[in-house]
């Protein structure tokens, strides 16, 4: 099944390079963006820690990014692909590619921006106005990612996977297939959303990171790690006004964090 966008940008991209850094991804999403702008929308709950918490890292200019175990809908990266064909051609048993494809799931963690502050974004992702929507410039596409909109079960990876396993060499175009592309693939009924994703896989990074510095099947479960707090210089943002839902039961302490901030805000009637 043909992908919109990606099936040509990674045919037309050097073998040896990853997506991130691309100019052709960049252009993409500049035209998506309608007013110079993208958004992330945050709500709050009656779980009141977890509020204050995301009210500390809207001061401290940082949003957050879940790892792949702490997704509600588990079927958010798949790949489907045929078992039997993929262990005879690559001998690798079911449980060798059941970690294989742990580990590329554990490489990125996730963080979900809109091209569009709509209804239906208000009602579904700041609790029905009990929240609040940041607006974002961005100065740095590198780790953002256009997702795209499909029937999702009829993208098979069979043939890339064998390729992939049984290749001799690094073959980036490969790992950009199987690797990436899961992730930013979405069911159409999903389309109102508009999505584009964050995904960053420098938690593996540093050796004295939270991950050590080395990435293994499942590690961020055994450890209990549910993600990370990114700041928006880092992502490549720039914060340039924030919106206060009509039922948002923060609305002085954001005005507060945006005075401090001297950061525009405006409520949505």
């Amino acid at each position: 099944m043909k992908i919109e966008f990606y099936d040509e940008l990674i045919e037309s991209m050097p073998s040896d390079k990853l997506l991130n850094g691309n100019m052709q991804k960049e252009k993409y999403i500049r035209e998506r963006i309608k007013d110079g702008r993208i958004y992330k929308f945050v709500k709050f709950t009656e779980d009141e820690n977890l509020n204050l918490k995301k009210l500390d890292m809207l001061a401290n200019q940082q949003f957050w990014a879940s790892c792949y175990d702490e997704f509600i809908d588990k079927r958010e990266v798949i790949r489907p692909y045929n078992k039997i064909r993929v262990q005879y051609y690559t001998g690798r048993t079911q449980n060798e590619l059941d970690n294989f494809f742990s580990t590329l799931n554990e490489m990125n963690d996730i963080s979900c921006f809109t091209y569009e502050p709509s209804d239906f974004m208000w009602e579904e992702y700041a609790n029905n106005g009990n929240g609040f929507c940041m607006e974002f410039e961005v100065v740095d596409f590198d780790k953002f990612f256009p997702v795209i909109y499909l029937r999702k079960s009829k993208v098979k990876y069979t043939k890339d996977i064998i390729n992939l396993l049984n290749s001799k060499q690094p073959n980036f175009r490969l790992i950009n297939k199987v690797g990436i592309i899961p992730w930013v693939l979405k069911d159409k009924k999903y389309k109102k959303e508009n999505e584009l994703r964050f995904l960053c896989g420098d938690i593996y990074d540093q050796a004295d990171g939270p991950m050590g510095g080395r990435i293994a099947a499942g590690k961020k479960k055994l450890l209990g790690y549910k993600g990370i707090e990114y700041s928006f210089a880092y992502a490549g943002l720039i914060l340039r006004k924030v919106n206060i839902g009509s039922k948002c039961v923060k609305e002085s302490e954001l005005q507060e964090i945006c005075k401090k901030l001297k950061m525009p805000s405006e409520k949505v009637v």
